[in-house]
C-alpha cells in the first residue's frame, strides 16, 4: 500500500488560490458541527511577507469554499475526497513573530441576523417546515428536509430569542434538530439518521486509533417511559398517551403536560420526547488517523469496548491537516427507538 497524502484544495472569492498558498499553510481545521450549530473553518498561515495584511488581506463575508483530498489511501493513484462546504469569513486575526495570520469562517452568511438577531414574535397554526422556510428565506439560506413529519402548532413564541435557537427549541421536543452547513438550513430526524448503515466499524487496538474515551451516565437520562396529557378546554377532551420502548432502562415516569391535539399526536410526543431524555446517556470521543468518510449525521459501528460496543451517531467530527492528518469525532450510542 502507498503511502497517504493529504492536500488542501481552497477556492476563494471563486479564485483557486491552493498553489498560491500551500508553502504557507500552517494548520487547516475543519468541524463538521450537530445540532444547532454551523460548521467552522479556521486557515492559519504564515504571512512573512506581509500580503495576509495588505493586499491579501480578507474582508468579512468573503466566501471559502475547501476540500480535503487524501491521495493512495488504498491503492496507488486513487484519491478521496471530503467537501467541507462553503463558509463565509467571521474574523481575522494576525500575529507576531513569526507572522501569523488566522482565518475563521462560518457556513452561517457573514451578513444573515439567524444567530446573532434577538426577536419576539408569535407565530400561529404553522407546521415547523413552515416556520423554517421562513427563517431559511430571511437568513439567505437554502431550505432542506429530511423528515417524515411536519409538527403543527397552534401557536408558539418566539422571546427575544435568534432565529436558530427558536428553530433548534421548537423542533427539538419531536426529535427534530436543526443544521447550518453549504448555505443550506437542514431539518432531519435523527430517529431516521440512527437507522442508515454503519459507514465502519472501529475495534479498540486498530492502529490508526490514536486514543478513545467513553462516558456512561444514568442522571437525567434514564427514564423508563413518557406519559404525555393535555386537557383541550375547546374541545373537552383528555388526549393521553404513554410510550415505553423494549428493553426500557430501569427509571422514573418522564411525564408532561403538552399541547397535542389528538391522542396519536401525543404518543408520537411521548416517543421523541423519551428519546431526547434519554439519548445522551452513552458518549464518546475517538481520535484517530485523518478519515474523510467520518462525517456528522452518519453512524459507525464500536467494537472491543465491552458494555461501551455497538452502533453510534457521530455528533461531530473534526478534521485537522496539520504535520500529518487527524480526525476527531463526538459520538452517542443509538437508543434503537
Amino acid at each position: 500500500m502507498e503511502p497517504r497524502q493529504t492536500k488542501i484544495n481552497i477556492i476563494y472569492e471563486g479564485k483557486n488560490i491552493t498553489q498560491d498558498i500551500q508553502e504557507n499553510m500552517l494548520s487547516f481545521n475543519f468541524i463538521d458541527n450537530g445540532t444547532g450549530l454551523a460548521d467552522d473553518l479556521q486557515l492559519q498561515l504564515q504571512d512573512r511577507e506581509g500580503l495576509w495584511v495588505s493586499s491579501w488581506m480578507p474582508q468579512k463575508g468573503d466566501r471559502i469554499k475547501a476540500e480535503i483530498v487524501v491521495l493512495n489511501r488504498k491503492y496507488e493513484g486513487t484519491e478521496e475526497k471530503l467537501n467541507c462546504g462553503t463558509f463565509e469569513v467571521d474574523t481575522v486575526n494576525v500575529s507576531g513573530k513569526p507572522d501569523i495570520v488566522i482565518i475563521k469562517a462560518t457556513s452561517i452568511p457573514a451578513n444573515s441576523s439567524i444567530r446573532r438577531e434577538l426577536k419576539t414574535k408569535a407565530w400561529e397554526n404553522v407546521n415547523l417546515t413552515q416556520i423554517g422556510r421562513d427563517i431559511a428565506g430571511t437568513a439567505g439560506l437554502k431550505q432542506v428536509l429530511e423528515l417524515d413529519f411536519d409538527p403543527l402548532y397552534d401557536r408558539v413564541n418566539q422571546n427575544q430569542q435568534s432565529d436558530l435557537s427558536f428553530l433548534q427549541q421548537t423542533s427539538q421536543k419531536y426529535g427534530i434538530t436543526t443544521k447550518v452547513t453549504d448555505q443550506k438550513l437542514v431539518l432531519f430526524d435523527e430517529y431516521r439518521l440512527e437507522q442508515t448503515n454503519p459507514i465502519k466499524t472501529l475495534t479498540r487496538g486498530d492502529q490508526y486509533i490514536l486514543s478513545y474515551s467513553f462516558d456512561s451516565t444514568l442522571i437525567d437520562a434514564s427514564y423508563s417511559a413518557c406519559e404525555v396529557s393535555y386537557y383541550d378546554t375547546r374541545v373537552r377532551k383528555t388526549y393521553l398517551a404513554t410510550y415505553k420502548p423494549p428493553n426500557a432502562p430501569n427509571g422514573p415516569v418522564l411525564k408532561l403536560n403538552e399541547r397535542v391535539s389528538s391522542n396519536n399526536e401525543a404518543y408520537r410526543l411521548a416517543q421523541k420526547s423519551l428519546r431526547e431524555k434519554n439519548k445522551q446517556a452513552v458518549k464518546g470521543k475517538i481520535s484517530l488517523m485523518g478519515d474523510v468518510n467520518l462525517q456528522q449525521g452518519l453512524t459507525i459501528n464500536v467494537n472491543g469496548m465491552g458494555d461501551f460496543n455497538g452502533k453510534y451517531l457521530i455528533e461531530t467530527a473534526k478534521h485537522v491537516v496539520k504535520d500529518g492528518y487527524s480526525t476527531s469525532i463526538t459520538i452517542r450510542k443509538v437508543l434503537g427507538y
